[in-house]
C-alpha cells in the first residue's frame, strides 16, 4: 500500500469511526425505525489510468449492480450493508501465437463488495459511506480454458443520491458512486438509479 493509499485508508476509517459513534448516540433514543431495501444498477468506469499496450484492447466500462439493506431510524442517520458486483477492467487480446497455435486471450477484472454502510437522510437527499471488502476477481480464458483467482483487498465508498419518484413504501433515486480499493489501488466510479421498498 503506498503513502497516498495510507492517508485515505486512515481519513475513510476515521470518518467511519465518528459516523458509527453518532449513530450509535442516537440508536439509544429512537423510539422508531424502518427497513429499506434497495436495488440499483449503473454504468461503471475505472478511473484508474494505467499503462496501455498497443495491440491489445482495454476496456475500462462495464455495468454493476448492488443490493443494499438498511435499518432507517427516525433520524437522519442509518446503518447496514451492502454488496453487488463491480467490473474493474477487461483486456482482449487477439490471435496470440505460440507452440500450440494461434488463440484469442480474455482477461476480466472484477470485485465483489462487502461492505458496511452508514446512510444520511436529507429528504430528497442522501448520502452513504461505506467501509469494508472487496473480493477481487480475476479470470483468464485462453485455448478454450480458463483460470480463475481470487485476494481481499479493504476499500471504502461514498454515494450520493437524489429521489425521482416516489410511491407510497415504492421509491426510485438516481445516484453517483465512488469505490476505492485501496490495495489494487483502483478508482471506480458509478451512475445509475436504484429502487427501493421500506418495510
Amino acid at each position: 500500500m503506498n503513502i497516498t493509499s495510507e492517508i485515505k485508508m486512515k481519513l475513510s476509517i476515521t470518518i467511519f469511526l465518528v459516523l458509527l459513534i453518532c449513530n450509535s448516540i442516537f440508536a439509544k433514543e429512537a423510539t422508531q425505525s424502518s427497513i429499506n431495501l434497495q436495488i440499483g444498477m449503473a454504468y461503471s468506469y475505472n478511473l484508474t489510468s494505467e499503462l496501455q499496450i498497443e495491440g491489445i484492447d482495454y476496456d475500462n466500462s462495464g455495468f454493476a449492480f448492488f443490493v443494499r439493506g438498511m435499518l432507517q431510524s427516525e433520524y437522519f442517520l442509518s446503518i447496514g450493508v451492502e454488496s453487488g458486483f463491480v467490473p474493474i477492467k477487461n483486456i482482449y487480446n487477439k490471435a496470440i501465437q505460440n507452440e500450440f497455435g494461434s488463440t484469442n486471450v480474455k482477461s476480466n477484472l472484477d470485485a465483489i463488495p462487502i461492505l458496511l454502510v452508514f446512510g444520511m437522510d436529507f429528504e430528497e437527499l442522501k448520502i452513504y459511506y461505506g467501509l469494508g471488502y472487496y473480493n477481487i476477481i480475476a479470470r483468464i480464458s485462453a485455448f478454450e480454458e480458463m483460470s480463475r483467482s481470487s485476494d481481499f483487498s479493504l476499500g471504502f465508498m461514498f454515494a450520493s443520491e437524489y429521489n425521482i419518484l416516489k410511491y407510497k413504501s415504492i421509491y426510485s433515486d438516481i445516484f453517483l458512486k465512488i469505490y476505492q480499493i485501496s490495495d489494487a489501488n483502483r478508482t471506480i466510479l458509478n451512475a445509475g438509479i436504484s429502487f427501493n421498498y421500506k418495510f
